[in-house]
């Protein structure tokens, strides 16, 4: 709330853009000088005159900031000392009256986002590695709505492609269908992993995948059928971990969907001379990046032509003001491709596409890969329910809705640890630190949001407020944290970093347990028991509202 007011203020007294002066405050380390300062130095330099002499002046000639109680210079810096009082007043207001959507706004409103995630691939199931773009994808678009976005939730299957040829082939090979309808998912992915093993010494394997696959797209009636079966299977499997998982999709669409969209997109491609034949093959050029087939020799497509089918699809549907791809970041020479292609011709919104890049998840060492091994995401997150169900008897043998409390803080656990560092990381897949609840983690916000619950359980806040007396620098922690939550959000936004929310969630929720450890809530002095009531309601308030954002869910109790 109160850097945007201090950086407007000082910006247009320097003469200078929000952008330039925004960089500069920083937070002193002794709170004696003040809970901002603007450092002088470098626009001192510019105005060819001293830091200390710019502050003295700056300190005289502005006036006070929204939220500011007083300005003083010391030095080379201008320090701002806020108006905690006011600025807790404000923030209690708000929380009684929006509630769930503290934190929220209307700056995207008339806007429609469109978010690809998740995207797993038939024939496959729900693997660990799948985590990633799903948990970070549903962030996002939590994120995005909450800012006033309409946002378009489109989950993209990989439902063709040559790796259905190879599955159809491994099913007729070692296929039973006894199996198939018994344990439909594990069994697809055991003729999955089979084949590759297989081809690796059978070149001959290879080519009978492939001949399956252009069957397919053929129309041939039997590859078809195949294709439909294994389809179904998938969706009710995939359907089945979005629900246990509360990931809402608005949109699921293969990439099926767009095959008799591709002769006229290739068409419109060629007619535009941009495509040019290489050994009976269409590729595309471009003057900076390596050339891409969009037909291969055999008349097959591949995933290139379906994304342009696709985007253009999209656009014409939505309308969108922004396309987000959460992607792996080995993706990344794909997806400038598939922007460059939608550029050259012709199409303005081609920039208004964004690949979101994620870092790999990686065992031991190495990228989950399923022709080598397979975690299933499934077994992960019943191991972690497992693992809070045993905490709950030993600590809180007596909780009601256990079952229901177990599974919250679990699937939270899991999540939290996927969108707990900059997604463009890699991260090292590692049971034992996914189950760890100590420290930064979801569980840990959650039993402080609980435990916040337990207090206000006992007394709710009254009406009436004397918020002067959050006085303490615990106090004073909490409602300049509190007053960053919707700047953090838009952050996230603007970044497209969920990890920059955890990080705040798990400040504040320290923050919060430093002050109940030094504070007690319940005095008997009314009048503080009010204001502090009125603080912990808030805090809370603002850590469920930002788990929710997370995917996250905040039990009452723990």
């Amino acid at each position: 709330m109160f850097e945007k007011d201090i950086t407007r203020t000082l910006a247009k007294k320097l003469g200078k853009t929000y952008k330039e002066v925004e960089g500069f405050l920083e937070q002193p380390q002794d709170s004696s000088f003040g809970d901002i300062s603007f450092p002088c130095f470098v626009v001192a330099k510019e105005q060819k005159r001293s830091p200390s002499e710019l502050a003295a002046q700056l300190k005289k000639s502005i006036a006070l900031p929204k939220g500011i109680e007083n300005i003083e210079s010391s030095g080379p810096y201008l320090n701002f000392f806020i108006d905690y009082s006011s600025l807790a007043e404000t923030i209690f207001q708000e929380t009684r009256r929006k509630k769930s959507k503290f934190g929220h706004t209307n700056k995207g409103k008339g806007e429609v986002v469109v978010i690809e995630f998740s995207s797993p691939n038939i024939g496959k199931p729900f693997g660990i590695a799948h985590l990633r773009s799903t948990v970070i994808g549903n962030s996002l678009s939590n994120i995005y709505a909450s800012q006033g976005y309409k946002v378009e939730r489109v989950n993209y299957l990989g439902d063709w492609g040559t790796q259905f040829g190879n599955l159809m082939c491994a099913f007729q090979m070692w296929g039973d269908e006894k199996e198939l309808k018994k344990n439909s998912i594990r069994h697809l992915l055991s003729l999955y992993i089979k084949f590759h093993a297989e081809a690796e010494k059978d070149e001959a394997l290879k080519k009978k995948g492939k001949e399956w696959f252009v069957r397919l797209e053929g129309g041939d009636k039997k590859a078809k059928g195949m294709w439909k079966k294994f389809c179904g299977l998938n969706l009710k499997e995939f359907k089945r971990i979005y629900h246990l998982l509360n990931i809402k999709i608005d949109h699921t669409i293969g990439e099926a969907f767009y095959e008799p969209m591709l002769k006229k997109t290739i068409e419109f491609y060629r007619n535009k001379g941009l495509l040019k034949e290489s050994d009976g093959a269409l590729i595309l050029e471009y003057p900076d990046l390596p050339p891409a087939i969009v037909q291969k020799k055999d008349g097959t497509t591949i995933y290139l032509t379906r994304d342009l089918a696709a985007a253009k699809h999209r656009r014409d549907i939505f309308k969108f003001k922004k396309m987000l791809y959460v992607a792996d970041a080995r993706q990344t020479l794909h997806f400038q491709q598939l922007f460059k292609a939608l550029e050259i011709a012709g199409f303005k919104w081609a920039r208004q596409c964004e690949h979101v890049p994620f870092g790999v998840m990686k065992f031991k060492g190495e990228p989950l890969a399923t022709r080598k091994g397979f975690i299933f995401l499934e077994d992960v997150l019943l191991k972690a329910v497992s693992k809070v169900e045993s905490i709950i008897d030993e600590k809180n043998p007596s909780l009601g809705h256990k079952e229901e409390v177990a599974r919250q803080v679990a699937f939270g656990a899991v999540i939290y640890w996927d969108l707990n560092s900059d997604r463009v990381r890699d991260v090292v897949f590692d049971l034992d630190q996914v189950l760890n609840f100590e420290g930064d983690t979801a569980p840990y916000i959650q039993y402080t949001s609980a435990r916040l619950s337990s207090i206000l359980a006992k007394a709710s806040p009254p009406r009436r407020v004397d918020s002067f007396l959050l006085n303490s620098q615990e106090e004073k922690k909490i409602i300049g944290s509190l007053a960053k939550f919707e700047s953090v959000i838009w952050d996230a936004k603007m970044h497209n970093k969920p990890h920059l929310l955890t990080n705040y969630l798990s400040a504040l929720a320290q923050e919060c347990n430093n002050f109940y450890n030094k504070h007690p809530v319940l005095v008997n002095e009314k009048d503080l028991r009010a204001a502090r009531l009125h603080l912990i309601f808030a805090a809370r308030q603002v850590l469920i509202n930002g788990l929710s954002l997370l995917g996250i869910h905040s039990p009452f109790q723990m």
